[in-house]
This record gives structure tokens, sequence and C-alpha cells, in this order.
């Protein structure tokens, strides 16, 4: 037992010795620290002053229903009083508000978007985003960009060069047949760019929405939400109705056809009725029954496809999906980015673990018996 206490002490005595000998060595060569952290801070502040400015701006909604102006529960007595039973018309499922960001990427409302005129500090008239992302003459280029391309874009850069960007021919869509969508070659460029620049998020918890958007000015990134919001409740509408007025339609087709057919046998049951005022014979008499019969039935199926086609009616008026606005969108007045004190500190950090890096490994490889002329003149 004593022996294992022992040696328990005697290894963490030479713990601490390892750990002493590794900061006396960084100590040692602190100079070398200091000099690569100072050279990862330039670039720091290299960053931080060519990152171009963002600015963050967001709304919450919150996925709600309202009753249209003919609904159930308004015109139930009446329909009671008529001897008419409307039955429920809850008119269907809502759309999950997880499922908005999918809806997001929609090609229709990415196209919308895409169209929407935006104000621009420099520019006297509005701008769609479409051209300030793929016009030569709004589009923009950062410094860091321009670095980027160069250093580690350079091998893409050059094999773009080598293959030559040829302009794709535009999709040409059939006039006939079905209705088709297709992006253009601007349209990919603009979504690609800026398809990162805004979000929709749900919050499963709570249930609401928090649409954002970062652009380069302050009202640029107001009216991306504006807009975001304004489409994706259109089009949340519109899914939301799609199926309830294809189910009108079916029956409004089925309403018109029995429509005739009960015209048509009330009018031939009253012109028998006319002809016929004083039935003597039987057959007359099992005429009359059989139209009277008839009559009924198509009275009856034009009855019951009248209070179908008015519940169908009422299920695309009623429950009509809104969002309301919880948090309005506001134009941010400090930028959101860059955070030059955060990305300097990062990249001084970076310095000077780098630093003790490059010491701790050129010891470790000298004494591996690695021999080189930069490893030597960084441990020594």
């Amino acid at each position: 037992m004593e022996n294992n206490n022992v040696q328990q002490q005697n290894n963490f005595e030479e713990e601490e010795i390892d750990i002493m000998a590794i900061i006396m060595r960084l100590w040692e060569k602190r100079w070398f620290i200091i000099k690569v952290t100072c050279v990862f801070a330039v670039l720091g502040v290299f960053v931080a002053i060519f990152t171009p400015k963002e600015y963050t701006a967001s709304c919450v909604v919150v996925p709600e229903t309202k009753g249209g102006a003919f609904s159930a529960s308004s015109l139930g007595g009446l329909a009671a009083m008529a001897g008419i039973n409307l039955g429920g018309s809850n008119g269907g499922e809502m759309l999950s508000p997880l499922m908005y960001d999918k809806l997001m990427k929609n090609i229709d409302l990415r196209k919308e978007l895409m169209q929407t005129p935006i104000n621009w500090e420099e520019y006297e008239e509005p701008i769609t985003i479409l051209d300030y992302y793929t016009n030569p003459d709004y589009a923009k280029t950062s410094v860091l960009g321009v670095v980027k391309k160069y250093t580690i874009g350079l091998p893409f850069t050059i094999l773009n060069a080598i293959r030559g960007e040829q302009e794709k021919e535009e999709m040409q869509l059939p006039s006939d047949g079905p209705k088709l969508s297709a992006y253009t070659q601007d349209e990919l460029k603009c979504i690609k760019a800026f398809a990162g620049q805004y979000s929709v998020m749900a919050d499963k918890k709570n249930g609401d929405v928090t649409i954002s958007a970062r652009m380069p000015e302050a009202l640029a990134a107001a009216q991306v939400v504006d807009a975001v919001q304004n489409l994706l409740q259109k089009y949340v509408i519109e899914l939301k109705l799609q199926k309830a007025e294809v189910n009108y339609e079916y029956i409004k087709q089925r309403y018109d056809e029995a429509k005739l057919v009960f015209e048509q046998k009330q009018e031939e049951y009253a012109k028998f009725q006319d002809a016929n005022k004083v039935l003597t014979s039987a057959l007359s008499k099992a005429k009359e029954e059989q139209m009277r019969s008839e009559f009924n039935v198509a009275k009856d199926l034009f009855n019951q496809l009248t209070t179908q086609l008015v519940q169908a009616e009422m299920k695309i008026k009623e429950d009509i999906p809104i969002l309301t606005v919880v948090e309005p969108v506001q134009v941010p007045l400090e930028r959101s980015k860059p955070q030059r004190i955060k990305i300097l500190f990062i990249w001084c950090f970076l310095g000077g673990v780098l630093g003790c890096g490059l010491i701790l490994g050129g010891d470790w490889l000298k004494g591996q018996g690695f021999e080189n002329k930069w490893v030597d003149k960084i441990i020594d």
C-alpha cells in the first residue's frame, strides 16, 4: 500500500514537472509567440475593417385563423329553421409553421421575392433584389471577396478560366401543356447570393415564427423582412384554400348537372299535369306516379347539392389563415456585423495558440530526430 502511494506521488510530481517545463519553455520563446500573435492581430484588423457591414431586421408572427363573413355558426340557426343541416365545415388542416421554411423554397415564391423593389441609399429609384445581385451596374465586390477569390478560391478561378464560362441557353418551356416553372441563369445566381440572407424559423414550443434578414443597409433589411412576411402570408393562404377550391369546383359541376335534370323533370311533370287534369285510366295514374317519383328524386338531389355547394363556398371563405404580427419589423439602428472587437480577439487568440503550437510541435519533431532548418530556427 505504501509503495503504491509513493508511486502515485512520484507520477504526480513528474506531471507537475512536465507542466512547469512546458510553461518555462513557452516563456523562454515568448517573443516568438508575441510576434506570431502580432501578425495575426494585423490580419484580424484587416478582416475587421474590410468585412462588409450587415444590418439584421426581424419580426415575430403567430399563425392564426379567422372566420369568414359567412361562417357555419352564423347560418346554423337559419338553416335549422329551414330544415337544412349544414353539418361541420372546418376548412381543413392548416399548414404547420414548421413547414414555412420549406415553403420559402417554392420556385414561384422565390421568383416573386427576387422581383421585390428595394430602396437603397445610393440609388434614387428602387432596385429589385434580382438586379441588385446580378446587374453589373449594381453588383459590388468587397476587398475580402477579391482576396478570397485569388487565394483560397484561386484553383477554382483557374479552372473556370481554362474551361471557359460559357453562357447557357435559357430553357424554353412549352407554351401548351401543364404549367411549368424554371429559373433563369440570373435567378440562379441571385439565389446563391441572396438565399442565405433571410430565414424563417418556427419555434416548436411556442408556435411563433421569426422572420429575419441580413442586408448591407438597415432600411433594405427591414424591407426584405416585410416582403418575406407578405409573400409567406399569400402562399399559406393559397395552399390552405387550394383543396377547398378544388372541392368547390367539383360540387359546382355536379350542382349544374342536377339543376338541369331537376328543371327538365319539373317541366315534364308540369306539362303532364296540364294535359291530364282529370285522370281516369290506371295507366295515366301510373305514369303520373312515375313522373312524380322522378321529379322528387331530382328535387332531393338538387337540394342536397345546393346545401353542399353552400358548405363548399363557406369552406373557402372561412378559417382564412393570417400571420398575426407579435413583434413588428423595425429598421435596425446598429449593424450586426462585423463585430470588430470580437474578430480581433479571435485572431489574436488563434495567433497565440499557433505560436505555442509551433514551439511545442518543433520540440516534439526534434525529439523524434527530425532535422530541418526552419524547425531549428523556431525552437532555438
